[in-house]
């Protein structure tokens, strides 16, 4: 059964602002929108047509770099090897929104060749992270400005000699409202309350 989590509450209290390091060289990818696959792997999880390929994603922070321009849905796949444990394949990059807000959900299935179907995992936002199952939905809220993400399969343990496989896609839907910062929507609610208060206490009067 497919789980559905939400990341909206965390990040309105969380410093959108990274600190990571970057790679001395770091692909930056302009105007990008529609639908993208990333790496070349995605198979029957992508659309059958209409999709744009880009640079398989890898260990290296916030690289690429996708500068988003309008509604945007990338599609891609990940593994952790059970023969190479010590290799890296996860999947980190970075997409710059802009001034613009953006309604983003993460999804993830996994899949193997073979049985057991298995998969564990981490995903992050900006270094806050939810631990993933075989499978689910994470509904990321209205981002803006610079976010970083990273898939990392190989958080967890194998309980099988089977390769962990997942396809996931990312979707970005671009909005029109601007969403308010976490400490204004508790200021105004504090208002609110005491105009209420106000308004109360002189009909009681």
């Amino acid at each position: 059964m497919l789980k559905e989590f939400s990341f909206a509450a965390v990040l309105a209290i969380s410093a959108c602002a990274s600190t990571s390091v970057f790679a001395s060289t770091i692909l930056t990818i302009d105007n990008v929108s529609g639908v993208y696959d990333e790496s070349g792997k995605a198979g029957s999880n992508a659309p059958a047509s209409g999709v744009k390929n880009i640079r398989d994603f890898d260990e290296t922070v916030g690289n690429p770099v996708l500068n988003v321009v309008d509604s945007t849905h990338i599609f891609g796949f990940v593994a952790h090897r059970a023969k190479h444990s010590g290799s890296l394949y996860t999947d980190k990059w970075a997409m710059d929104f802009g001034t613009d807000t953006y309604d983003v959900v993460f999804r993830w299935q996994a899949f193997a060749d073979e049985s057991p179907i298995e998969f564990d995992g981490r995903f992050g936002v900006d270094g806050l992270y939810i631990i993933l199952g075989t499978g689910g939905e994470l509904r990321l809220g209205n981002l803006t400005g610079f976010v970083q993400f990273d898939l990392d399969p190989i958080f967890g343990n194998f309980t099988t000699n089977n390769d962990e496989k997942a396809l996931w896609d990312l979707e970005a839907v671009k909005i029109s409202a601007v969403p308010l910062p976490a400490g204004a929507i508790l200021l105004l609610s504090g208002i609110a309350g005491a105009a209420a208060l106000r308004r109360r206490k002189q009909i009681e009067t």
